[in-house]
């Protein structure tokens, strides 16, 4: 029998246009997927958080607007009761907020939904670039820590000695959370204005933001596909820029943003990426896929970006190119994903059975038991 999945995409974060890019490139290799698995639903979530459920027919992956228009509106508290039933796995294309932040996590672990969503903590981790970028310096120690500041977007204000190393410089500032750089700005020669400005900019969006100083290098990414228990190291590739940034707008805005080279890494370059990124996977227990960022310097110092716990997929997204590249597809990421969520579950239930085993029985004065 045909293994059945279902897709959920879009979204209630600033990336929901790239999750449907992402879809939208699951759709252009429709006939590599159906040949494989039937898609029994889409899952569309609006930006106001509004869910269109999509009963596919068989053999049919349909396009966005098909499934914005012949698709039906689910209340969305009674979704994970839906998927429960069905019973189907669910692979998410579900960017930022809801989809890489813990929350998605949260409902798929509490309604033992089969699922690629992984675990929360790794992904609220993920969303949260100050204290990755702790967890990941203590791990690798190879790894250059970056000067930075943590700041509120609320109601503090940053005192001038907690300025004082970064006044003057080029620098890099950016939200806390969420994800695609957005708001991420550099500024040369910063000064107290230019905090003070950024702090009202990224205020409806998030509570804090980074303040780090620029580091001058090459941007290089490794991704990572954990299949069979083990995690796969795919190309190493730098990411080349016209601005030597790679910022909001080279992902975004601009029409030749970036280029991803996996002809000009240094040997070198790879094998200590590689060798630090074996460390850092086994801090972050990511479900199937990963990528982790960082500043290569000018004297091959090695400096850690952040993970990316749900990297994109859509045609120009890093991460599937990787996948070419390694002579992998868009199938090859679900079928490993399937088969670690059969894993996962098996983990689930062995998990249940000994919490029955041992929990605190209700003895006599029960009502007293003391942790």
């Amino acid at each position: 029998m045909t293994q059945q999945i279902s897709l959920v995409y879009g979204g209630r974060s600033v990336e929901h246009d790239c999750s449907i890019g992402m879809f939208n490139h699951f759709v252009s290799q429709a006939d590599q997927i159906l040949a494989r698995y039937n898609v029994a639903k889409i899952i569309y979530i609006d930006l106001s958080g509004e869910v269109t459920v999509y009963n596919c027919r068989p053999h049919e992956l349909p396009a966005h607007d098909e499934v914005v228009a012949s698709g039906v509106r689910v209340v969305a508290d009674d979704l994970p009761k839906m998927l429960r039933i069905d019973g189907v796995f669910l692979f998410s294309l579900l960017q930022g907020q809801d989809g890489e932040d813990g929350r998605l996590q949260a409902v798929s672990e509490f309604f033992d939904l089969k699922s690629s969503c992984g675990h929360i903590l790794t992904n609220a981790v993920g969303n949260d670039k100050h204290l990755q970028h702790q967890i990941a310096v203590e791990a690798a120690p190879e790894i250059v820590p970056i000067k930075a500041l943590l700041l509120s977007t609320q109601d503090s204000v940053p005192t001038d000695n907690d300025l004082a190393p970064f006044i003057g410089k080029e620098c890099v500032l950016k939200p806390n959370t969420g994800g695609g750089s957005f708001l991420t700005e550099l500024v040369g020669n910063l000064a107290r204005q230019d905090v003070t400005d950024f702090a009202a900019r990224a205020r409806p969006f998030c509570n804090h933001f980074l303040l780090q100083e620029r580091v001058q290098g090459q941007d290089v990414t490794c991704g990572v596909l954990l299949r069979n228990r083990q995690p796969e190291l795919l190309p190493v590739a730098v990411l080349e820029t016209a601005s030597k940034f790679f910022g909001y707008e080279e992902k975004w805005i601009k029409d030749e943003g970036y280029h991803v080279n996996f002809a000009t890494v240094p040997v070198e370059v790879t094998e200590r990426v590689q060798r630090i990124t074996r460390q850092l996977v086994h801090r972050f227990d990511y479900h199937t896929y990963c990528r982790f960022d960082f500043m290569i310097g000018e004297n091959h110092e090695v400096y850690f970006l952040e993970v990316n716990t749900g990297p994109g997929l859509t045609e120009a997204s890093i991460y599937p190119k990787m996948l070419k590249q390694a002579g992998l597809s868009l199938v090859d990421l679900l079928a490993a994903a399937i088969e670690n969520e059969e894993k996962n579950t098996d983990r689930r239930k062995q998990f249940q059975q000994s919490v029955q085993s041992v929990r605190v029985s209700n003895h006599k004065g029960g009502d007293n038991i003391a942790a």
